[in-house]
């Protein structure tokens, strides 16, 4: 499986999180598989330890998004558009991937989920953090 593929069941998994708290999304993932084409072992190691690192860095997360957001906070945004920059900012931090595969990869999860104006907003908010670290 693709790290590119990984993101995309993260990003799934972790959209949850702007509906239930983070044990209630930990309790779906067993219902997630069944309704997923994904073997078990390595694939699935590699998703939860994506979801694991955005679940348990959470406001951390939140804390370095919410002081880029003029005007705006995590609770505003739309869900999508949350949940994909949760995973680029947990990538940004705990990470050594470079920035551009972190904004690329975020860029086209917000094409493929989000609103026309998500990637642009993404990435300028991906952009803002970066400068800062």
């Amino acid at each position: 499986m693709t790290r590119k593929e990984v993101r995309n069941h993260a990003f799934r998994i972790l959209f949850q999180l702007k509906f239930f708290k983070v044990p209630q999304v930990l309790e779906k993932i067993d219902l997630y598989w069944t309704t997923q084409e994904v073997e078990e072992g390595k694939a699935r190691d590699e998703i939860m330890e994506f979801v694991s690192g955005v679940t348990q860095n959470l406001d951390e997360i939140d804390n370095v998004i919410n002081n880029f957001m003029k005007g705006w906070k995590t609770t505003r945004i739309p869900s999508a558009d949350l949940a994909i920059l949760r995973i680029a900012v947990y990538e940004m931090l705990h990470t050594n991937l470079s920035i551009k595969i972190i904004a690329n990869e975020a860029v086209e999860l917000a094409k493929a989920y989000s609103t026309e104006d998500s990637p642009s907003f993404i990435n300028a908010i991906i952009g803002q953090i970066h400068k800062s670290l």
